[in-house]
């Protein structure tokens, strides 16, 4: 229901041991004002605040705010601000919003925000200052590749890493692997077809945090080549049958077919 003046009326009782006084008066014409009341719902006062106090770097953020009960129109205005080290700055420097609140980081810092919302049907105009920090962001680290065929080997191109900071790797069974892998100098070697977990580490770099992520990796096996032998026999009563043996196998693996 919107702010505004309204009548209620008395229509039912939910003891029937009891009645309403009569609605209306058969003598006078008149409506008995015993079942009516007049009342009014007063536009509110909102009271804004800002719940979004942090930000992280390199990731896009929607902000969010309280009190708005009316679903007034917000604008953004960013006042001040201040880098890492406390000195002021040009608030683009640190932080941009647009206008439908979506913050985008472009430094570490700490910017000073003026939330205006607009008047309403229901609600009056309402303001909040508030401040958001923006702090060191967590890498969007992957692998480029995550196939590699069985005898050939992988190199863990790391994407994410827009900083440059120092990557170091390993290998570990994780839920669901049923493969096997070396790593050395950034380079994943198969030892066992099916899947494994590499975990990259970023060490910390200007604007992100130290970030650790685990990247699947399948190792398909490799397709074999082979020779067969022993075309024909004469029946001797028993399974008879050619042989074929692998040709391309990888030292020193062995194979047979059956």
């Amino acid at each position: 229901v919107n702010a505004g003046d309204y009548q209620a009326t008395a229509a039912r009782l939910t003891n029937t041991n009891y009645a309403l006084p009569e609605a209306y008066d058969d003598e006078t014409g008149l409506i008995n004002i015993a079942t009516l009341k007049d009342f009014t719902i007063l536009v509110a006062d909102i009271d804004v605040t800002l719940l979004t106090k942090t930000a992280y770097y390199g990731r896009v953020l929607p902000i969010e705010i309280g009190g708005n009960i009316g679903n007034g129109a917000v604008t953004y205005t960013i006042l001040s601000a201040v880098d890492r080290n406390g000195n002021a700055v040009d608030p683009s420097q640190i932080a941009d919003i647009s206008a439908d609140g979506k913050l985008t980081p472009k430094d570490l810092g700490k910017i000073t925000v003026k939330i205006d919302v607009a008047e309403t049907r229901n609600t009056h105009a309402g303001t909040v200052t508030d401040e958001i920090t923006i702090e060191k962001g967590t890498m969007p680290l992957d692998l480029e590749k995550t196939e590699v065929e069985y005898g050939s080997t992988l190199e863990l191109n790391v994407t994410g890493n827009e900083e440059g900071g120092n990557v170091s790797f390993a290998v570990e069974i994780g839920e669901g692997d049923d493969g096997e892998a070396t790593i050395a100098d950034g380079v994943l070697t198969p030892v066992l077809a099916g899947t494994v977990t590499v975990v990259i580490t970023v060490s910390e770099t200007d604007h992100y945090n130290e970030t650790t992520v685990r990247v699947k990796v399948t190792i398909k096996p490799y397709a074999v080549e082979l020779a067969w032998e022993n075309f024909e026999f004469t029946y001797n009563g028993e399974e008879q049958a050619p042989t074929a043996t692998v040709t391309n196998l990888f030292a020193p693996d062995v194979c047979e077919v059956t």
